[in-house]
This record gives C-alpha cells, structure tokens and sequence, in this order.
C-alpha cells in the first residue's frame, strides 16, 4: 500500500504539469479543438483513472494536495468535446453528448466528496438531477422502458420558467467572477511566496505553503463547478435543435437517395423501350433544324426547346424553408437569449467601476472593491482636471 502510495506521490507531479499545459492549450484555443489535444485529454484521464488517486468513499479531507488539480480533467474534457470541430450534425450531437457526460461526471464526483461544492451549487446540481427524474418518469408513463432510456445525456429542458433560469445563472455569473477574483488572490499571493523565497512552513498573510496550494487547488475545482454547470444546461438547450437538425438531414438524405434510385430506375428503362414512330428517323422528310444559342458569359451551348421543358413545371416564386412553428420557436430562442445577454450586461455594469458619487446614488458605496476602485477614477479625474485647466 505505501509503494503505491509512492508511485502515485511521484506520477502526481508529472500528471499535473502536462495537464497544466494542456488545459492552457484548451483555454487559448479560441475557435475548434484539435483532435491532438483531445487526444492528450483522453490519455491523461486514462492515467489518472489507472493511479486509482480516489476512491468513492473517500471525502475531501482524505484527498492529497498535489492530486486536486487532477481531479479537473473529466470538466476540462467536457470542454474539449464540447470545441470540437465536426462536419455534420450527427457528429455535433455525439459531441455535445460526450461533453455532457464528462460534465456531469465531474459534479458527480465533486458531490460524492462533500466540502468543495458550496449550498448554491450544490442546489443547482440537484436541480439537474431533478430535471433527470421527471424527463425519465415521464418517458416511463409513455410505455419506455427505464433501461432503453438515455441516461442524463438525452434532451433536458430543466426549471419551467425561464425568469428562474435567468436568475440562477445571474446568481452563477456572480459567484463565478467572486471565486476567480479569489483564485487570482491567492496566484498573486503563491507568486509572491516563491519570489520572496519564504520557507514552506512560514505563514505570509495567514497561509503557509501546503495550506495556500490547497485552498488554490479547491478553487480551481469550485470554479470548475460553475463552469460545467452552466455547459450542462447550454449542452442541453443545444440538444434540443441538434435533435431536429440530425432529423431533418437524414430526411433530406433518404429523398435524395429516392429520387437517385428512382431516376435511375427510369432512365434505364427508357433506354430498354424503342423511340415513338414519330421520333424515329425517316429518310424520307427533310432534315429538321434546332435552333441553338450561346451564353455569352460561360460559352455554354444552351438548347432553346430544352431549357423552355425545364420551366415549365418550375415555380414562380421562392419556396418557405421552415414553417411558422419553427420559425416562431427560432424567433423566440433569439428573444431570451438577448434577455439574457441584457440582465448579464446590467449585472456586469453593477460590478464596473465609476465614481464615487455615482456609487452614492447608486447605493454600492459599502463595496470596498468598488469604492476603491472609484478612489483610482477620481484620482486620475483630479490629475486630468490639473493638467488641462479649463480655458486652455
């Protein structure tokens, strides 16, 4: 048992560093991720899993230092799936699948082992799980069965009114800003620790070594947290029209495989059948002329007698794309998405900082960030006012 101890204690360090690196590949890449990195995610999972780091009965005080930060992967792989670059719908929805079960593996974890999740996001996880239940108890009164149903991964339309959805990811946002202002905190303050060469069990501003890579490792993991829940439920929204995309391409695909057979089938047979007399060559009656003309532009030879044939069962006008129940649905997806962005925005423009008479009015001179912050504006303000004296 201490010789595996050992080799895990060892692993750890080199697990974490190339972890590290590919997590910051990850968070730079701002469009698709490359198949590479997925790849290097896949493999470090893959030995992490094999160190056998924790185990389902173990709580958070049991879980070593150096192994926090590898506990991020199956969020950071949810990430990865979720970037990456497809050519189809099909392969969007398998995807977006495979990044939601990496999410909800990772809260999974993070629940079963008590003191990382906070009440909020505890709560928000359950309401997940709820949305789960009643999607599968409802699959149940339709005649599924519970083992043919999909499990967490399948199509979730969570909270029933969207102004409760709208104020828990407002509620997210900010816990999230709050938690990586920490994390930024205590960097700064690891930062200072190593440049200042204090000893490891010397305390600088109530931490010591061990305890400050700790509190960093469990906010790493709480930030974490918040992400994956917010990708669960924008995975699921996504699902419900990848779910009608998959459908209408494979539609589209068995008409044009149709028509192919069909057309084929006809042409065949109109080669096997004899020309009508009246299309048969008589060496008796004069030749007959066709009038052909040239388009200018490609130099195509085009047949008059031809080209007025395909016109004629041809429409006179642009046919509907989508009907008015899709179209309506697509209206209002876009009408609650801007919502959002607005109440996001105000929320964010709360947090801005401005002067301190505005935080007056406001009603936020009580925020020390805030008021600090409005300390630097006005400061700036007065210096600006005394190097360009009015008149000048």
């Amino acid at each position: 048992m201490s010789d595996n101890n050992d080799t895990n204690s060892s692993s750890s360090p080199s697990l974490s560093s190339q972890l590290r690196s590919a997590i910051t590949e990850l968070q730079t890449t701002t469009t698709t991720t490359t198949s590479n990195l997925l790849r290097t995610l896949l493999d470090l999972q893959t030995q992490i899993s094999s160190l056998h780091l924790v185990s389902r009965n173990e709580t958070l005080d049991d879980v070593s230092t150096p192994t926090l930060p590898l506990l991020t992967i199956n969020h950071y792989l949810g990430v990865a799936y979720a970037k990456a670059s497809t050519t189809s719908s099909a392969e969007r929805f398998e995807n977006v699948t495979r990044a939601l079960e990496w999410h909800d593996s990772y809260l999974r974890q993070m629940d079963d082992m008590g003191d990382v999740l906070s009440k909020d996001v505890t709560r928000d996880y359950h309401k997940l799980l709820a949305a789960d239940d009643d999607d599968d108890g409802h699959d149940d009164d339709n005649g599924n069965s519970g083992s043919n149903s999909s499990p967490r991964t399948t199509t979730r339309r969570g909270p029933t009114h969207v102004s409760e959805r709208r104020e828990d990811k407002i509620s997210r946002f900010r816990r999230k800003q709050s938690l990586k202002k920490n994390l930024e905190r205590l960097d700064a303050l690891s930062e200072r620790r190593g440049r200042l060469q204090i000893d490891e069990n010397d305390a600088l501003d109530g931490w010591d070594g061990d305890g400050l890579r700790r509190e960093v490792g469990l906010s790493e993991l709480r930030v974490c947290a918040e992400e994956a829940i917010d990708e669960i439920w924008q995975g699921r929204r996504e699902l419900e029209m990848l779910t009608m995309a998959v459908e209408m391409e494979q539609r589209r695909i068995t008409g044009e495989t149709y028509m192919g057979t069909r057309n084929d089938k006809t042409s065949h047979r109109r080669q096997n059948q004899p020309l009508p007399p009246q299309h048969q060559q008589n060496p008796q009656k004069p030749l007959s002329l066709t009038h052909i003309t040239q388009n200018p532009q490609t130099g195509e030879l085009i047949l008059k007698k031809e080209q007025i044939k395909s016109q004629v069962f041809r429409p006179g006008w642009n046919q509907p794309t989508m009907s008015l129940e899709e179209y309506g649905d697509r209206e209002r997806a876009k009408a609650m998405e801007r919502s959002e962005r607005q109440k996001m925005a105000e929320a964010e423009a709360q947090l801005a900082p401005r002067r301190y008479e505005q935080l007056v009015r406001d009603g936020m001179e009580d925020d020390a960030d805030l008021v600090d912050a409005s300390a630097v504006l006005d400061r700036k303000w007065d210096e600006f006012r005394e190097e360009n004296p009015r008149g000048l």
